[in-house]
């Protein structure tokens, strides 16, 4: 069993990586596209720009070992890799992306409620409760926060959420 002074170190190094997981959800979806419209060449083009900046966003743990790759990863990946991978995306596959962007913003919304008041309960409310008590409280309180959020931001994804799962379970039945 590892002990919480083990692994404290590494916390801050994770907290700036979960910055750049966040979006890359929405980055690793470009592949899709690429295939299903039979852009695999301009895929591979696109990957080995992306992997030369992100090697270079890597530089940085050199002079500042894991928090420098980490930060560096992360502005790699916010400041280039996903804005212009998606440029280059739609560029090569020819479709517009204010719809994409339209679409994402209500659950991105929704998502950044939930950030919000997890980090607020727990900088707040939970802070000398021992692990266990906290989660018992930050995820319940943070799954409300989300279906808040998405109840005011993302209207449109929970009903095509809804829709989804009806077919599905229509299916299995």
């Amino acid at each position: 069993m590892v002990t919480p002074a083990c692994g404290s170190a590494a916390v801050p190094v994770f907290r700036v990586l979960c910055v750049a997981g966040v979006f890359q959800a929405w980055g690793s979806s470009v592949g899709w596209m690429y295939v299903s419209a039979g852009k695999t060449r301009e895929m591979f083009r696109w990957g080995m720009a992306a992997s030369a900046v992100t090697v270079l966003g890597l530089l940085p743990c050199i002079w500042f070992g894991g928090m420098g790759a980490a930060v560096g990863y992360t502005a790699a990946v916010l400041v280039f890799v996903l804005p212009a991978g998606q440029w280059y995306m739609a560029r090569s596959v020819g479709i517009d992306l204010k719809p994409l962007l339209k679409t994402a913003a209500g659950p991105l919304a929704a998502t950044l409620v939930m950030c919000a008041a997890v980090v607020l309960l727990k900088r707040f409310v939970t802070g000398p409760m021992t692990l266990w008590p906290r989660l018992l409280v930050l995820v319940p309180s943070g799954a409300a926060a989300l279906a808040i959020g998405a109840a005011l931001f993302a209207r449109a994804a929970l009903k095509e959420a809804e829709t989804s799962l009806k077919s599905m379970l229509g299916r299995a039945s």
